[in-house]
This record gives structure tokens, sequence and C-alpha cells, in this order.
């Protein structure tokens, strides 16, 4: 069954930053090339930089809310209320939706649409379990319990409206129970249209090269980085911006680690320049963050990047699996770094090329179109049947 073209799709996220790896831009050019009309609607601020869009998009639909400088906070919730409000008067004025597609987080989103919004088919895409996965101390989860509460009411109400659910790791459809919605639940990685393979260079005598690429923030585990870097002598790339920017230098200086700070690198080849000659990729999280399946694991991945990790879920399983680098806890560092000591051409030649297997048949542009169609011809028979 092929996908039925000149159908309506509306696709409403608060996240869209036009990278090749954020959901709502895969999401909406598999839509564009099936030959929809795809109608996408975002927040005029940027989360992941904290600032307000300027180099707006002529095809986008932006919508103007208030900014906020944490990630968990009073202006936060606030400025999400705004867009879901906004957004639904939105769409109360479009005729004759096919598919509206959400992005979640906020909650309050899927809440408000899915119970004011007429549409053929609702797909809940949940990307995050904001605020639930944040970094915060227990105490403060016990004070703030009756907002948690709430919050994820408002995400069950709408899930249980949904004609489809997506998320894109299994830790988040395990800790959600979504295999009560069997029929009309799937877990999709998150995918990037671009990657870019190239000849990993030697790892035996030479200047051992770890790059840390994203968002620069106090979730991150930088302190087991630098130890890693001190016991492997090894050399950090940076590549680009955030709060903890400073603190993180003022760190590597003071144990006089050698590194490059780029900022934020827009060029790509200016970035493959760089990232050609690192032999790691870098995902450490503090273990108070509750993370499976990043956007930084898939970057390092598309780049055919062995990395170095302590994210549970789903990327620790498939490291495990397909060998595709080192797993590490935070008081053990001792046997990754051994391990890593030992590692020859041979084997790490061997492990660059399981990464860029696993890319193409988990993470690919390719990969990502071949499981949507099936989850749309899906919908169009289930579609059929109701009639």
């Amino acid at each position: 069954m092929s996908i039925d073209i000149k159908k309506k799709v509306v696709i409403v996220s608060n996240f869209y930053n036009g990278a090749n790896t954020s959901r709502p831009y895969v999401v909406s050019k598999f839509f564009y090339e099936e030959g929809m009309k795809v109608i996408l609607y975002t927040a005029d601020f940027n989360h992941y930089t904290k600032t307000k869009i300027e180099n707006k998009k002529e095809n986008i639909n932006y919508i103007s809310v208030p900014k906020y400088r944490k990630n968990f906070s009073f202006k936060r919730i606030i400025s999400h209320i705004i867009f879901a409000l906004r957004i639904r008067k939105k769409l109360e004025n479009i005729e004759n939706i096919d598919i509206l597609y959400i992005n979640t987080p906020p909650n309050i989103l899927g809440y408000w649409i899915t119970k004011k919004i007429k549409a053929s088919k609702i797909v809940i895409d949940i990307i995050d379990l904001w605020p639930e996965a944040m970094p915060i101390k227990k105490v403060f989860k016990i004070f703030l319990y009756p907002f948690f509460k709430y919050w994820i009411k408002l995400r069950e109400n709408s899930l249980e409206k949904a004609d489809y659910i997506l998320t894109h790791t299994n830790n988040f459809y395990e800790l959600l129970n979504l295999k009560r919605y069997n029929y009309k639940s799937k877990v999709i990685y998150l995918k990037k249209t671009t990657y870019y393979f190239f000849k990993n260079p030697s790892i035996e005598g030479e200047k051992l090269r770890i790059i840390y690429i994203g968002n620069i923030s106090y979730i991150y585990d930088f302190d087991s980085l630098i130890e890693i870097l001190k016991k492997l002598k090894a050399n950090l790339e940076i590549i680009g911006e955030g709060p903890y920017r400073d603190e993180l230098i003022k760190k590597l200086k003071a144990e006089k680690i050698k590194y490059n700070f780029y900022g934020i690198i827009l060029d790509e080849d200016k970035k493959l320049e760089i990232i050609k000659n690192c032999h790691f990729g870098y995902n450490g999280y503090k273990e108070t963050t509750e993370v499976s399946m990043s956007y930084k694991s898939i970057d390092y991945f598309s780049y055919g990047l062995p990395i170095i990790n302590s994210a549970n879920g789903d990327t620790w399983k498939l490291i495990e699996e397909y060998k595709l680098g080192y797993n590490f806890q935070k008081n053990n560092l001792k046997s990754l770094i051994k391990n890593i000591k030992k590692l020859n051409n041979v084997e790490y030649a061997k492990k660059c090329e399981r990464v860029k297997n696993v890319f193409l048949k988990y993470f690919s542009y390719k990969s990502y179109k071949k499981e949507m169609k099936m989850i749309i011809e899906d919908i169009n028979r289930r579609k059929i049947e109701d009639k």
C-alpha cells in the first residue's frame, strides 16, 4: 500500500532547531518527500542555546514564547503553557488535518491538542520524559510530587486519544508501559539524515584524541572525562557551547590537559577536519541523569566513531552487543582505561567498522523511511477499517 499524496500533515514540536538529527526535522523531511502538504509549527526560542531564533525559515511557522535559562524552572513551565495555548488557537483554524504529529514534551501540549483539535489521525512522538528524567535531588522530587503527578496524568490522557504512539528508546517504552498500546505503539530510534564515513586514524603510537560534541551543561559527567584524559594522556577536542563551558575549561587548565575549544561549528567540512583525527566520542552523563539514547551518541556514530559511554538503556546495550566502544561507571574507570590502553589498530578498525554498520542499520535516514512507511500504511489501513 502506498502513501496517499496531497494529504495534509501538521507537525507540532516545541524543540525544532533545524539540526539533521532532530526528530521534527527528520519527520518533516519524510512527509515532504512523500508528497504531502506539511505545516510545521515550533517555538521561536531555541531550547539548546537558550536564545531567540533569529534566522527564521520561510516554510516554518514560529510561535512566540517567553525565554527561560534553566531546564527545570517555573519560567520554562510558563513558556511551554503559552506555546500550547497559542498552538491550539492556530490549529483551530486549520481544516481537514489528515495526520496531526505531536512531539512531546511538553505534556500539556499533547493534552490540550488531543482534547480540542480534530484530525483524521493523531500521532504522539515522545522524545523526552521531562521533567522526570532531569537530575533533580530526591528531596526536591518528593516536594514536587503533586506537579509531577499532574504532568504525568496530562501525558497519559493524550496517549489514550492518540492513534499511534512513538518513542525513541526501548527504555522509554518500558518506563511508560507502552505495551498497553501494543497495536499502536512502536520504538523508532533517533535518526540522522547525513553521515560521513572516513578512514579512521591509527591508534598505535599516536596521541589519543577524544572529542566532545554538543551542549556543555551540568547533566554531563565531565569529572570522569577529565580523569580518563589524565590517565590516557589524551587530548580533548570540544565542539559545542553551554553553561558549563567556563568551569570545564578551568578544570582542564588546572589538570594541564591539552584541549582545543572550537565553539559551535555549523560548517560540516570544518567539523569533519577535526573529527577525522579523533579516536573516540565522549557520551558520559552524571548518574542522576536518566538517558537511554542521545542525539550526541548518534552524531558520533554518523562519523564511524566509537564512543566512551555511561548512558544506560539502549546505548549501553548496543555498545555491549556490537562492541561499538566502551561503557563505564564512575566508580570503575580503571577497567575502561586498561582496555583502551591495550587496544591495537586491528581491533580499533573493527570497532569503527561495526559502528558504521550499526548506524546504517538503526540510525540512518534510509532505515527511518522504511519504518515510517510501515507505520503510515498501518494508519491508513486502520482508517479504512474504522469507516
